[in-house]
């Protein structure tokens, strides 16, 4: 098992201790998305939640502006997104095809 980063280690004990899970901790039960952790840790999962949490959010605002000006049409936000939540998952069912 992987040792705890210096960053970790930090947000422990400094000022008392951050005594909460980061995001990363969400996905526990689904091994193809954790994968990624060998390479981005915790903390990059925990990143990768919020820029999709902030993506979807985005595109949703933006279709209701759109459903408002009666055009729609796909955007970048919604391609970034996606994409990857997809790279991951795939790169996860590679990494467990392999064992």
């Amino acid at each position: 098992m992987r040792q705890p980063g210096r960053n970790e280690w930090l947000r422990g004990t400094l000022f008392s201790g951050f005594g909460w899970n980061g995001l990363g901790v969400s996905l526990a039960d689904d091994p193809a998305l954790i994968q990624i952790c060998d390479v981005i840790g915790g903390s990059g999962l925990s990143f990768v939640l919020c820029f999709v949490a902030v993506m979807v959010a985005a595109l949703l605002r933006r279709i209701v502006l759109e459903i408002r000006e009666m055009r729609l049409r796909t955007t970048l936000t919604s391609r970034w997104a996606i994409s990857v939540v997809l790279l991951i998952f795939f790169y996860g069912l590679a990494k467990l095809n392999s064992r």
